[in-house]
């Protein structure tokens, strides 16, 4: 291997196999996109190339068997649409055929295609779509070159990256002794053989369209939250994951099931990792208990739990999830709400959206200004009528009554 060339890590690696395997729930990139409509976007093409300049993620491309080469320098990550000359009408009907388009798509990442930002001029504005595919690097590093567009937009400069950073190879995650391995492989041993179902089921087979159901959680439940992590000396993800695990037990009806979270954040990390573009993202395969109780009572139970798994992380999630028996389809809870999304140079935020392979549904918090946007976005056909939204309005209800 020369100094060029690198490797995906465990995590990109099952997205590179999901996005290239003919099974159920698969086929499709670990694909994210942002939607903002603004008024104008003047300067966004030297924006662009400083953006591609600044992050180095951004020059590499991903080959069929997970090398990944930095041999994309000069790369134009602007697309335009123009639909300015319709009537309205027609242009909103032009926006949505483009946005039907995106879903579900494979973006071409072994020619350097997985960033993109998508400009279609609409008649009295312009809406962007920011386009990535997490095979190259996690949802954070997709906020940072969303807030770094919008910070050079807004002429706002940017704080250096530190010299010798490459995105593939520091792995600045946590070194484990082999003692600690052991352990961990000991305890999720253990562990799996219990591990219930994941809290939705579907069978699902072809290739699938996506669809994003989307609720805003107003200022009044994300200052409940935060206050409630404070008192708790917690983050507010732990609350949130909360509020999720207790609306999906009142849903389904089931006190157990298995939630996929992939931990995000980057504490504990040096500060060379906290404005760049890469991938630090581990998986817990966390096992839910939720009883008819208290808000507090369950987040004490779960926090508990919580904080037991966290220490035996030292076997990567996407190995535990081997030792479990293969079902159609997990459920993935996140939180990205240490960025936020309120970029005042984009304009409004309208959408931001998720689909992974493998699975049935992904829910997703994002911090937007004061207030909390909630993304479910799931296989079309794969829930009967109405159950997002029923289950979309249950986690809201319950973020507002937290004491």
């Amino acid at each position: 291997m020369d100094n060029n060339t690198y490797f995906l890590n465990d995590m990109q690696y099952a997205f590179l196999v999901g996005r290239q395997s003919e099974g159920a729930l698969c086929g499709v990139s670990c694909h994210i996109m942002a939607e903002y409509r603004c008024v104008s976007v003047h300067g966004i093409k030297e924006a662009a190339e400083k953006l591609v300049r600044r992050h180095k993620v951004l020059t590499s491309r991903i080959t069929f068997d997970g090398e990944v080469v930095f041999d994309c320098a000069e790369k134009n990550i602007l697309c335009s649409s123009d639909f300015s000359d319709l009537p309205d009408n027609e242009a909103e009907l032009s926006l949505s055929e483009y946005r039907k388009k995106l879903s579900g798509r494979l973006m071409d990442i072994e020619n350097g295609e997985i960033f993109l930002i998508h400009i279609i001029k609409m008649p009295r504005c312009v809406h962007l779509i920011f386009e990535g595919d997490c095979t190259a690097f996690d949802i954070t590093s997709f906020q940072i070159l969303v807030r770094d567009i919008g910070k050079l937009l807004g002429g706002e400069a940017l704080t250096d990256i530190p010299e010798g950073f490459e995105p593939y190879a520091n792995d600045l995650l946590p070194k484990y002794s082999p003692d600690e391995k052991k352990q961990s492989r000991e305890y999720w041993r253990k562990k799996a053989v219990g591990m219930s179902e994941p809290p939705f089921c579907a069978e699902i087979t072809g290739k699938c369209t996506y669809t994003a159901y989307i609720e805003t959680v107003p200022q009044e439940g994300a200052e409940r939250v935060r206050r409630f992590a404070k008192r708790m000396n917690c983050h507010e993800d732990i609350v949130l994951l909360t509020a999720f695990s207790m609306a999906a037990a009142q849903i389904t009806g089931r006190e157990r099931f298995l939630l996929n979270i992939p931990i995000l954040d980057r504490y504990g990390l040096p500060p060379a990792a906290e404005g760049v573009a890469a991938d630090f993202t581990r998986l817990l395969m966390f096992d839910v208990c939720v009883r008819k109780e208290s808000f507090s009572a369950c987040f004490d139970r779960l926090y508990a739990d919580h904080r037991e798994d966290m220490k035996q992380m030292a076997m990567s999630g996407m190995k535990v999830q081997k030792l479990l028996p293969k079902r159609n389809g997990s459920v993935t809870f996140s939180s990205h709400i240490f960025e936020d999304m309120h970029i005042p140079a984009l304009g409004r935020l309208i959408s931001i959206t998720t689909e992974t392979p493998d699975v049935l549904m992904d829910c997703e918090f994002f911090r937007v200004g004061n207030e909390l946007l909630l993304s479910f976005v799931t296989p079309d056909g794969a829930f009967e009528s109405g159950k997002e939204r029923e289950l979309l309005t249950a986690v809201g209800n319950i973020i507002l009554g937290i004491e």
